[in-house]
């Protein structure tokens, strides 16, 4: 009997049952005409691979589970989509009804339908599951709007906690008693943002409430018994020495308002200003050993809006880049810059080298399927506003920091562009300068402001700012225009 006879009684033989089998598991006639169809001609194929004809039927019940299951999660995936589809604006809709910023409804409506399709997943009907999607919705609405109150708490406290304490201390001599009065005066003002009060207002209410705290603590704060006499060791007569108490450090308290601060200066001068800090200032984990590698990704839309929004000198605006410091590197950080003002703003997620790549390709479907809100944020700007990647910028960097104030220097030096290509993981990535070479780019980073002993440290290289977007620098060569 040739091969093709041994394939053709195969077929013959087992069709009628697999198909039975198959439409056991599936009830869509069409979806089990497949699977059957799939599992014997995997069965086939193993005929033509030598097997024997005995052992490739005693695997075909096998093969024809494999292909139910294969079938069936294609069946729930499309089911899935379908839910999806019908649902989604629905449910992102009554999400932005009830919650003011976009994102949250976004991210609201997101965790309510991820939910949705988990009963689907458990095999719950789709009727069923469409009735309790409002429920599901309330439910995250609720959890949305109790993350922004905690956030809103969080960022006031970190606006108004250091002024606070310093007007305590102006007024209490006790630094305990003034620590206890700022924090009772921002409890009070985060009860009135609780109970839907405006952050501006309660910045408002901020001093008077202050003022009450700095006058209930002077009230408690009593004259004590005259002291019995003591030694000059501090102790009493006949007792042992007392020792002396060791003064505790005083918590610092940061401002998390990040300002960022660029300046270019001749090479010579930013070779001067290195050798000062790298006596004085810890160096940054990856520059050890000197300068490394940074390489960046930058995506716009199909128009160039956040090259324009630069270039137009908007105060509020962002850049999306993908970011890798070495191109064998096995991961990438995606990033998401935001500018309001003389504040920024920067979000990350590590992806994977594949991740990346389906980037790269304009394939941001991913990040839909990712727990990080920033993903979310990042899904919905990429995908609304039609971003696609525009050029690779890369440099050599050297970095210091200040962990005080989380103060952090850098030295960016032979800056250059892609022209064209725009693979981050190429190991033979063609590059055009785009500054002299006698140039290089000093930035500033710190939280409120910087330490005097930096700034002087510093000196006159820091004197003026200067734009020194590196994105928009590199665009010139790009090839992208």
């Amino acid at each position: 009997m040739t091969q093709q006879e041994k394939k053709e009684k195969l077929v013959r033989v087992h069709f009628r049952d697999v198909l039975l089998l198959a439409q056991r598991e599936i009830p869509d006639r069409a979806r089990a005409y497949a699977a059957a169809k799939a599992a014997l001609r995997r069965a086939c194929a193993l005929l033509d691979a030598g097997e024997e004809e005995q052992a490739v039927v005693a695997l075909l019940p096998a093969l024809a589970a494999e292909e139910v299951e294969r079938e069936r999660a294609e069946l729930l995936r499309i089911r899935k989509t379908a839910f999806l589809q019908t649902h989604f604006r629905e449910t992102l809709l009554r999400a932005q009804a009830a919650l003011a910023e976009h994102e949250q409804a976004y991210l609201a409506s997101k965790a309510a339908l991820r939910r949705a399709c988990a009963m689907l997943d458990a095999g719950a009907d789709e009727e069923a599951v469409a009735s309790r999607l409002a429920a599901l919705l309330s439910e995250e609405i609720e959890k949305e709007k109790a993350e922004s109150l905690r956030v809103s708490k969080e960022q006031f406290l970190r606006a108004h906690l250091l002024e606070s304490q310093l007007l305590a201390h102006r007024e209490l001599s006790d630094r305990k008693r003034a620590y206890e009065a700022a924090k009772a005066a921002l409890r009070a003002a985060c009860g009135y943002i609780v109970k839907g009060g405006d952050t501006t207002e309660a910045a408002a209410r901020l001093p008077a409430l202050l003022q009450t705290e700095i006058v209930r603590a002077r009230g408690d704060m009593r004259p004590t018994a005259p002291a019995q006499t003591v030694s000059a060791s501090g102790a009493r007569p006949g007792e042992k020495p007392i020792p002396k108490p060791q003064p505790q450090p005083r918590p610092v308290q940061l401002d998390v308002q990040r300002v960022e601060k660029k300046y270019a200066m001749p090479l010579m001068d930013a070779y001067r200003l290195l050798g000062r800090m790298s006596l004085l200032l810890h160096r940054d984990e990856n520059a050890q050993n000197g300068a490394y590698l940074v390489r960046s990704l930058y995506f716009d839309t199909v128009y160039d809006g956040d090259y324009y929004e630069k270039m137009d000198g908007l105060c509020d605006r962002r850049k999306i880049r993908l970011r890798v410091y070495d191109p064998d590197a096995a991961s990438a950080k995606l990033e998401l810059k935001e500018k309001f003002g003389n504040l920024q703003r920067k979000r990350s997620i590590t992806v994977t080298r594949e991740e990346a790549r389906r980037m790269m390709a304009c394939d941001y479907a991913w990040l839909y399927e990712r727990p990080e809100p920033v993903a979310a944020q990042l899904h919905l700007l990429l995908n609304e506003n039609a971003y696609v990647p525009k050029c690779v910028v890369e440099y050599d960097r050297t970095a210091f920091f200040v962990p005080e104030n989380d103060i952090r220097i850098t030295f960016d030096e032979r800056v250059r562009a892609s022209a064209g290509e725009l693979d981050v993981f190429s190991p033979t990535l063609r590059c055009l300068p785009v500054m002299a070479a006698d140039e290089v780019i000093l930035e500033v980073k710190y939280n409120g402001f910087l330490l005097s002993y930096v700034k002087e440290l510093a000196g006159n290289g820091i004197q003026m700012p200067v734009s020194a977007s590196k994105y928009t620098l590199s665009r010139g060569v790009s090839g992208l225009y």
